[in-house]
């Protein structure tokens, strides 16, 4: 019988070489899946800073509306996550404010919204459409 000792080492070269992939297919996996919880983590955050510039410039929309009712002007806000800006506008008897954020970030799209405010004979100020777009 001729034993060569050789062929036990050419034998073992496919399992090496299946284990070897299998460990490279799990830490690409774990790689993979953790750079997407990342991302969407980021992603959050940046839509939590794009309701933010939102809100913040409705507000100021609604406190310059309360001060004076006749108002037709535009403003900027600036934060240092992005900044918005603001368009309020008459049609009618109603006011239109047109708020456009752009916010600071990788994953971060421009948004904007137009509401429509009716504001009846004592000066209170009604929501009548809220929409983004």
């Amino acid at each position: 019988m001729c034993y060569n000792k050789y062929l036990k080492a050419q034998a073992s070269l496919p399992s090496f070489l299946i284990i070897t992939f299998l460990i490279l297919i799990i830490i690409s996996t774990l790689g993979y899946s953790a750079m997407i919880e990342l991302l969407n983590t980021e992603r959050e955050k940046n839509i939590s800073y794009d309701w933010s510039l939102i809100t913040s410039a409705f507000n100021e929309a609604l406190i310059r509306l309360a001060r004076d009712k006749d108002i037709d002007s535009s403003f900027n806000l600036s934060f240092p996550f992005g900044t918005a800006s603001a368009t309020i506008s008459s049609s009618g008897t109603k006011k239109i404010v047109e708020i456009e954020a752009n916010p600071q970030g990788i994953f971060s799209f421009k948004k904007k919204v137009r509401a429509i405010l009716n504001i009846d004979k004592f000066g209170v100020i009604k929501i009548e459409e809220f929409k983004e777009y």
